[in-house]
């Protein structure tokens, strides 16, 4: 397993609005960052699963973020 490091600021707030999310919504306490066993995800702490199962992704944007900081979902 490959453990990438917490994504910037600018990363962050890019991931919080391409996934229809706030500051809110995800845990302050977790380190948002990339992570690897083989394909790479981003990891993140939602609050709830009401804020997971209804927020809007932005799929174009997502996957642009995702190219520019090594991931593949």
């Amino acid at each position: 397993m490959e453990i990438g490091p917490a994504l910037d600021s600018d990363e962050f707030s890019e991931l919080l609005s391409v996934l229809g999310l706030s500051k809110q919504d995800v845990y302050s306490d977790c380190p948002v960052q990339v992570i690897s066993t083989g394909h790479s995800k981003v990891i993140l702490g939602i609050q709830s699963r009401m804020v997971l199962n209804s927020h809007t992704p932005n799929f174009a944007g997502l996957v642009a973020l995702s190219h520019r900081i090594n991931c593949n979902g």
